[in-house]
């Protein structure tokens, strides 16, 4: 889900075609709150965009090796405040550790051992080759999401237990 998301930011003519522009968020109390958890996280946060994705009932967040943080309107909408900043925290603690720079340096492995291999060792090499670098991409990005977050309300205080 995140790929697409993050795919479709790529693609500014398939964003605007699609309605999924992000507006940056210039200020106001969430801007406010995200840049506070940013400092006193030890980050310079460069942005903040909000997507709009209601239509698609796609809630999300993200954050991008440009110390950016993106939020999608249906999140924003279906969460309180402090469930919000919950995953603000979350996605600043994702920047304080590098998580999007070592995410896309696993992302080139795939290729680069895909092309390494190809050939060498056999036809199914390639494949696997590709297969184990995405396990070690999916492996690098679960356990970096759950890593407890370092700014902000603690989980168990801000998300309410269902």
């Amino acid at each position: 889900m995140l790929a697409i998301v993050v795919g479709m930011m790529a693609s500014a003519r398939l964003r605007a075609s699609l309605g999924l522009t992000p507006q940056s968020v210039t200020s106001g109390d969430l801007r406010d709150r995200i840049f506070e958890l940013a400092r006193r996280a030890g980050i310079t946060l460069q942005q903040l965009y909000v997507i709009p994705t209601k239509q698609r009932r796609l809630a999300n967040a993200f954050a991008v090796q440009q110390r950016l943080v993106v939020l999608t309107d249906l999140l924003l909408d279906e969460l309180d405040r402090d469930e919000v900043d919950a995953i603000l925290a979350h996605e600043i603690t994702h920047l304080k550790h590098q998580h999007p720079q070592k995410l896309a340096f696993l992302a080139m492995i795939a290729p680069v051992a895909t092309i390494f291999f190809m050939g060498r060792i056999g036809a199914w090499m390639p494949l696997i080759a590709f297969t184990g670098s995405m396990a070690l991409m999916l492996t690098f990005s679960r356990r970096a999401s759950s890593a407890p977050p370092i700014a902000g309300p603690s989980r168990s205080a801000a998300i309410p237990r269902r």
